[in-house]
């Protein structure tokens, strides 16, 4: 090779061909090992820009139906500064078999980097489910809401903006469970209200499963609206004026005639969400119902509004099965009040885990990207126990086992990968600089095992950035010494 590097009469043309096809490699190999390509504003379902999956084990020894699964420690305040998840976390898409059917998720703790989703299973076999998971689509938005499951609640202390004479309340549910009940439940929705004065107010929702009306409370009068079948958000209103003493409420834009001669007494009972409270046991509690929002005006004012997005709940202590937070009041209220309530959840994740994928660049997003059956040689998708952190081995790539770092070595594995791809990229350089005595060439070549290495994950994106710019650096001074 000594005398290759020399000035010459008549210097060797530019191999335009070698510098087309290493910037194509590079591209490449950026596309595939990062998402910065990426249509971060999408529209349709197949224009999401990640993807990762979960598989939840359930070993609880029967089928659940529409159970909340834990997903612990998620770094989405990095998930936000990557764009996987808007400013509202609502651009998030989990379905199972079939885009066209989303499954909830209720994130939380927005901007932190150990958040927790909830995912809420339809129906959870017995052994693995593998849920997948879009993201990425920031056009693509919808409510994410709180799930109230079995003893979950919502409490919020007695404060006098709750103890105005007129009021109307605004509430948008989901129902998922659409099938006949028997017998008929009584749930309620929310209440401030004396179960033993029959003092103050409470809406409530009478479930028959097909069929459902919403009841609301003031002392001992009561509004029915129409029988409604549920079908997604419906919204619930219920309002009642001082001034004529009438009580009214609609469903979805349809209302109920009015209800005359109620009169309202105030109390001192805190305000409850999915729950009736008495004092000394809870009853009547909502479960498996979505509530999106909840508007509440009293006296003229709004006084409180909980929208339930992720960036506006907060877990605060967390001891399986037992789950608490804080739910907070967006209102902004004229009296400066800030009426944030605090929700307790009782989710006993016994005999359910939860292992989560590494999140990476999705071009289409059809569920065959999902098949776990395929095998996986020059792909990037593996396991990971947080979707936020790059995964350490693919247990599919041809030859990981050889390369794998001894545990004791105290060397960070990525120098590891990066020396052993390099000494197979200079084995590689040297062969075929023997078979075709040219330089750019045998550098293009030096680049492949580089390039495997950072598609898998083994390598850095910026890795690769400074390999390439030392490959045009060497082949530069190359071309510039042959001309001086």
């Amino acid at each position: 090779m000594i005398n290759i590097l020399k000035k010459r009469e008549y210097p060797q043309k530019i191999n335009k061909a070698v510098i087309a096809a290493i910037i194509f490699l590079f591209s490449i190999t950026y596309y595939l090992s990062s998402p910065g390509f990426c249509k971060l504003n999408a529209y349709p379902p197949s224009d999401y820009c990640f993807r990762y999956s979960i598989e939840i084990n359930n070993l609880t020894g029967s089928v659940q139906s529409h159970i909340p699964v834990l997903l612990p420690s998620v770094d989405m305040d990095y998930w936000h500064d990557q764009d996987y998840i808007d400013e509202f976390g609502w651009s998030i898409y989990p379905f199972q078999s079939t885009l066209v059917t989303e499954y909830n998720v209720m994130l939380q703790d927005l901007y932190s980097t150990a958040s927790n989703q909830w995912y809420v299973m339809p129906s959870l076999t017995t052994g693995s489910n593998q849920l997948n998971v879009l993201l990425g689509a920031n056009d693509i938005q919808r409510n994410q809401g709180i799930y109230f499951y079995t003893n979950d609640y919502v409490q919020i202390p007695n404060h006098n903006d709750f103890n105005q004479l007129d009021f109307n309340i605004k509430v948008e549910l989901e129902d998922p469970l659409v099938t006949a009940l028997s017998p008929t439940s009584t749930e309620t929705i929310l209440e401030k209200y004396d179960e033993f004065s029959n003092q103050g107010f409470k809406l409530e929702y009478i479930d028959s499963g097909s069929v459902a009306i919403a009841r609301g409370y003031v002392n001992g009068w009561s509004i029915d609206t129409n029988p409604f079948i549920p079908s997604g958000n419906d919204v619930i209103e219920f309002s009642y004026n001082n001034t004529s003493n009438t009580l009214n409420i609609s469903i979805n834009n349809v209302s109920s005639p009015t209800v005359s001669g109620a009169f309202l007494t105030t109390n001192t009972q805190d305000l409850y969400f999915g729950t009736s409270y008495d004092g000394s046991s809870y009853s009547n509690q909502l479960n498996r119902k979505y509530l999106r929002v909840i508007d509440m005006e009293f006296g003229g004012d709004l006084v409180a509004y909980y929208g339930f997005n992720p960036k506006d709940i907060t877990q605060s202590s967390a001891v399986n099965p037992n789950y608490s937070g804080v739910v907070e009041d967006i209102s902004n209220n004229p009296a400066s009040n800030t009426n944030n309530g605090t929700y307790f959840f009782d989710r006993d994740q016994t005999n359910i885990s939860v292992l989560a994928s590494n999140i990476v660049p999705s071009s289409a997003s059809g569920t065959t990207i999902f098949t776990s059956e395929t095998v996986d040689v020059l792909g990037r998708w593996y396991g990971s126990g947080n979707p936020s952190n790059l995964a350490t081995t693919n247990q599919n790539f041809i030859g990981l086992s050889f390369l794998t770092p001894d545990p004791n070595l105290k060397l960070p594995s990525s120098v590891w990968y990066a020396l052993w791809l390099s000494a197979f990229g200079v084995v590689i350089a040297i062969s075929i600089f023997w078979l075709t005595n040219s330089i750019p060439v045998s550098l293009f070549a030096a680049s492949i095992p580089l390039v495997l290495g950072s598609v898998q994950g083994l390598l850095n994106t910026w890795f690769m950035v400074i390999w390439f710019l030392l490959f045009m650096g060497i082949y530069s001074t190359y071309q510039w010494y042959e001309r001086s």
